[in-house]
């Protein structure tokens, strides 16, 4: 196998993650040469004129042959089309990864193909609520956790060019079952994102009684309701594909609410103090 320094890669899909990707492999010199797909044209000229990539290509199939790595960097829903797609191109001496936030779907698709792909899941824990290519930053990576889950019938022998890559992005690898990922993720990143969008939508309510309603919000709802700024489609393919483990999660943290609702009617101040003590020391952690 190359050294990873030697490898020509394939990111197909220049978005946030994608373009962040490709900005950190060209600038820290990772690898031999980044290529560029996205169904869009104008993204493409966007890539290469911000050295996202060294060159774009307008089909997949003209980059498969020559590249050693093929990162998806497409939508969740869309990983496992495009994986589906690609796999019979795709040879022993090539591995492909993705970044998807969802894991079992993708890890079962990769497990029901008729031939074998090394196939490596590497979900970054970054990224904002922005959209597109011009979200895109160097150094996204830097201190994130990186979850990474391998189809059991590929071959091992890529898991550790694949972590040494996840390093020299600046990431920090995270060996994940699908299973556990999926949960996980499920409280860290899909919670979240369901409780901005119902804090939100919460807000317009009180809007169309109050037109006073929006003149009150300050620093604290904006920083609750950031994430709702992120891609509609982003956030449909993490509630419906997660769904078993979101409506679990939405659960539980109606339990959480509904303890506090008790002592605040409760007036107890004591379990209240307490409640939000455990919470900030947790949070200065962080």
């Amino acid at each position: 196998m190359k050294p990873v320094s030697e490898w020509r890669v394939l990111i197909v899909g220049l978005g946030q993650i994608g373009g962040s990707l490709g900005l950190d492999l060209v600038e820290r010199r990772l690898v031999r040469e980044v290529i560029g797909f996205d169904i869009d044209d104008t993204t493409r000229k966007i890539a290469v004129a911000r050295q996202a990539v060294h060159r774009t290509v307008d089909s997949i199939d003209k980059a498969i042959r020559v590249v050693d790595l093929i990162i998806l960097a497409v939508p969740i829903r869309k990983t496992v089309e495009t994986f589906r797609r690609i796999a019979a191109q795709v040879t022993s001496g090539q591995c492909v990864i993705d970044v998807a936030g969802v894991r079992t779907e993708i890890m079962q698709a990769a497990a029901s193909l008729n031939k074998p792909v090394n196939f490596i899941g590497v979900h970054p824990m970054a990224g904002s609520e922005g959209i597109g290519i011009e979200a895109a930053v160097t150094g996204l990576f830097e201190g994130a956790g990186m979850a990474v889950t391998s189809d059991i019938r590929g071959d091992d022998a890529w898991m550790d060019p694949i972590h040494e890559l996840i390093v020299g992005l600046g990431g920090v690898p995270l060996a994940l079952t699908p299973g556990k990922h999926d949960r996980l993720v499920g409280m860290a990143s899909h919670l979240p994102h369901l409780l901005g969008v119902a804090l939100m939508n919460l807000a317009l309510k009180y809007q169309d009684h109050d037109d006073r309603t929006f003149k009150t919000i300050g620093g604290s709802f904006k920083s609750a309701t950031r994430v709702t700024a992120s891609s509609v489609e982003l956030m449909l393919d993490m509630f419906l594909i997660n769904s078993s483990h979101d409506g679990e999660l939405i659960d539980e943290f109606i339990t959480e609410l509904e303890s506090l609702k008790q002592m605040i009617t409760r007036g107890d101040e004591s379990a209240l103090r307490e409640f939000i003590e455990k919470a900030q020391k947790a949070r200065q952690k962080l």
